[in-house]
């Protein structure tokens, strides 16, 4: 029993006896003997911090170091997989800024950033499964796969489709400004001045009226190219709907519901139904390869840019050979996870 557990169960027991105070203390009601009470443990909480969380470290490094053991083959690589996507991004990068006329390139912008952003994602997914939380791995993955869709979209309809994806991006930062503005008091933030929401919504205006209210909605921007704006319609734009299923599995913990903790993918070796409330060593596998899928079609997908035009003056044949290198990679990271799997534990 945590010392946590024990002052709130003292403090029961006090409620029940009475008899925690003395006769010139003693509480007139209910609701100043809770007072009393709870500050009393309150400060013997605070004065415990080490104590209690020595134990706890403890434990969780105990974790730490056989969840690391069991899948290191697997982590490792996958490690190393985000560090050469980040230097295929990098290596590209230096090439195509040799040319001034790609320095402010919309289809090169955009897709640096998502792929920046990608590199970011992995990052958080491999340090969930190192820390046991693989469901939670997946559900950053289904971001991934958001960033793939887009990323394929705006390729194949180029530097148009990008300029009304950054179009897009500016609409929402003004309807976020907006509904920062209408809880910034009940939060206790500082608001926006009102010059400054007039700015940025005649800004909004300007761009609806050019370019439609399209933009307003989640993905509007992709309704010109593709007649909808609907993920589903997008994912199957650029012929990833197979994965339709995996997404909305990756989706059910993003909100609550009601489902047996057995669907969990943490809890895909359990031998016994359990409630899952911490970590697991289990259910590895989907949120790993899925990962590296996703993060090297975005990586291919940004470095292979402008490989169509026979007129890019871009040298794109390290990037060839970075892309080959990953597809070669992911299925490695695949097959290691796939084996680790079917250890025994």
């Amino acid at each position: 029993m945590s010392m946590f557990r024990k002052l709130v169960e003292d403090l029961r027991a006090a409620l029940v006896s009475g008899d925690q105070f003395a006769p010139a203390q003693k509480p007139s009601s209910y609701e100043e003997f809770l007072e009393m009470t709870v500050d009393r443990v309150y400060k013997a909480l605070a004065s415990s911090v080490e104590t209690n969380l020595s134990g706890l470290y403890s434990k969780d490094k105990e974790f730490l170091d056989a969840n690391y053991k069991r899948w290191k083959e697997g982590f490792d690589r996958l490690q190393l997989f985000r560090h050469y996507c980040i230097e295929a991004g990098q290596a590209f990068q230096e090439e195509f800024l040799k040319y001034p006329q790609f320095v402010t390139d919309p289809l090169l912008g955009v897709l640096m950033r998502l792929h920046a952003h990608a590199c970011r994602i992995a990052g958080e997914i491999i340090a969930l499964m190192i820390n046991g939380y693989a469901d939670g791995a997946l559900s950053r993955w289904r971001t991934l796969h958001e960033i793939v869709i887009t990323c394929l979209l705006l390729k194949t309809h180029g530097r148009p489709a990008a300029e009304d994806y950054i179009r897009y991006g500016l609409v929402q930062s003004v309807n976020g400004m907006k509904g920062y503005q209408g809880t910034a008091q009940a939060m206790g933030r500082e608001p926006y001045s009102m010059d400054e929401l007039e700015e940025a919504t005649r800004l909004q205006e300007k761009i609806l009226n050019q370019c439609g209210n399209d933009l307003l909605s989640r993905n509007g921007w992709a309704r010109k190219y593709v007649g909808s704006s609907k993920l589903e319609n997008l994912q199957k734009a650029v012929g990833l709907e197979k994965w339709r299923n995996d997404y909305a599995i990756a989706s059910r913990d993003i909100h609550p519901d009601y489902r047996e903790m057995r669907t969990l993918y943490a809890m895909s070796e359990a031998k016994q139904d359990v409630l899952l409330c911490g970590q697991s060593n289990s259910g590895m596998v989907e949120p790993a390869h899925y990962t590296a899928i996703a993060l090297s079609q975005i990586t291919v997908t940004f470095i292979l840019t402008y490989t169509d035009d026979e007129k890019c003056p871009i040298d794109h044949t390290g990037s060839a050979i970075y892309a080959k290198l990953l597809d070669c990679l992911v299925v490695e990271i695949g097959d290691t996870f796939l084996t680790l799997d079917r250890k025994s534990l």
